[in-house]
């Protein structure tokens, strides 16, 4: 009979526990939730400052793709390693000494 008190106690505490636990975290959702429906129609206030980097964001992107079309375009034109377009020949590998 004793351990079985003692069994009771101890989820009595241990679901007390919980349920305090529970209305915490409870309550402070409440709180973000009223905070999220009072500031959900004001204006961003950085929209301005989005709208300046987005347009600077777009103009490097576009330099930055003509950059590298040119570099193609160099890098098509130019001989490589000297040998008009060919590829060089491969070297032949040293013969290999046993031991």
């Amino acid at each position: 009979m004793g351990n079985i008190t003692r069994l009771e106690n101890i989820l009595k505490i241990g679901i007390d526990k919980k349920i305090s636990s529970l209305q915490n975290e409870l309550e402070y959702a409440q709180r973000n939730l009223t905070e999220a429906e009072r500031t959900k129609d004001a204006p961003f206030e950085y929209a301005d400052e989005l709208r300046e980097k987005s347009a600077r964001l777009e103009k490097l992107n576009k330099e930055l793709n003509i950059e590298k079309v040119d570099e193609v375009a160099i890098d098509d034109s130019e001989n490589l390693n000297g040998h008009d377009g060919e590829i060089p020949p491969k070297k032949p590998n040293p013969p290999k000494r046993g031991r």
